[in-house]
């Protein structure tokens, strides 16, 4: 058995999304990650499996293959994801699993319980070289995936559970996170597409149809993961202290970004799209100086055909949005990838926005 979710980018609201009411919006992206394990046990198999699990002690390994890492094999390599989702799953299954999708008891519980492993390969959210993390919510997807093998495991359907699962992986991840994580890589990877998210406790969010607006009106998405790898938590940190929750500073910059996800959200036609990713651009910039975490992403050339914005806190992924010159194609060619600070051919990929969220299949990771 499979699932797989896709990577995640955030193009607009970063740090806003970790305050009550500030916006973003993040788009759901190739390459997908996998969960694979065997599912050949029967009820009786199942429910010692949730017994397990609820008393804390279940019979469980987890491979993790995940790029410069390597592989790890818990509970004999050390994997925080996985006590995190273990113990959010104590927490929340008994209280919310049974009211919304309740697991049958009445089968003989086995006194043993086979050993399960779960497989979870997020390698292809890593780069080919050096497997450096790549900014596509690798953590995030792993979480979710996680999550949705468990569900399996003691009787429930992912697929059936989306409001459960969100719960779980949320707990599980923030506390991974240092209490730090809005939850719009989870939301992002479950659902799919483009999503407009809001944060709080809970948080909330809502499918988009850009990419396919985008698409219509002959925009196309490249990325180029040009800056180093950002750890969120000391950059969260960061803007926390920058921006004290309730002063008039944080207020004024959470309605700043929350108007620009707006135009974005509205953007019809490519100059309305282009203004409000200029502005989304200058904000991330300006947010990042202050901070201390870089987030600067190249300005247009004077052709006026592409946007660029970097996606999430710093500047380890950007985001280009290209539109076709008259009577060509959009490509990063020519003086457009010129512009961008040495970025090579190679260093300039298309980006595909994967419409369809976590799934159920049976195939191997991407690469």
């Amino acid at each position: 058995m499979t699932y797989s979710v896709p990577a995640s980018l955030l193009l607009a609201g970063e740090y806003a999304l970790t305050r009550p009411g500030g916006e973003g919006i993040a788009l759901a992206v190739a390459p997908r990650a996998r969960a694979s394990f065997q599912d050949d046990g029967g009820p009786r198999e199942t429910a010692a499996f949730r017994r397990d699990i609820l008393r804390g002690t279940p019979p469980l390994r987890v491979r993790a293959i995940q790029g410069s890492a390597g592989t790890a094999l818990w509970p004999h390599d050390h994997l925080p994801v996985v006590q995190c989702v273990l113990t959010a799953l104590m927490e929340l299954l008994p209280r919310e699993g049974q009211a919304t999708a309740p697991v049958r008891d009445d089968y003989p519980v086995r006194d043993d319980c086979p050993p399960r492993t779960v497989t979870v390969d997020t390698s292809c959210f890593f780069s080919a070289r050096g497997g450096v993390k790549q900014g596509l919510g690798s953590s995030a997807a792993a979480t979710v995936l996680l999550v949705a093998a468990l569900l399996h495991l003691i009787g429930l359907d992912p697929l059936k559970e989306i409001p459960l699962l969100f719960r779980i992986a949320h707990r599980a991840h923030r506390v991974l996170q240092g209490g730090r994580g809005s939850g719009y890589d989870l939301a992002c990877s479950i659902t799919g597409g483009t999503i407009r998210f809001r944060g709080g406790d809970p948080p909330g969010w809502t499918s988009l149809d850009l990419h396919t607006r985008w698409e219509a009106g002959g925009i196309s998405l490249f990325s180029s993961a040009s800056g180093s790898p950002v750890k969120s938590g000391p950059a969260v940190e960061a803007f926390t202290r920058a921006f004290p929750r309730g002063s008039v500073e944080a207020e004024r910059f959470l309605e700043r970004n929350n108007a620009i996800v707006g135009s974005l959200g509205r953007a019809e036609s490519r100059e309305a799209l282009f203004s409000a990713l200029a502005e989304a651009r200058e904000l991330s910039q300006q947010l990042g100086e202050r901070i201390g975490v870089p987030a600067v992403a190249p300005l247009a050339g004077a052709d006026d055909l592409w946007r660029a914005k970097t996606s999430g806190a710093g500047d380890e992924q950007i985001i280009l949005f290209v539109a076709a010159a008259p009577g060509g194609d959009a490509s990063p060619g020519g003086p457009r990838r010129e512009a961008l600070p040495g970025a090579g051919p190679r260093e300039m990929v298309p980006l595909t926005v994967e419409p369809r969220g976590l799934i159920r299949e049976e195939v191997s990771c991407e690469k």
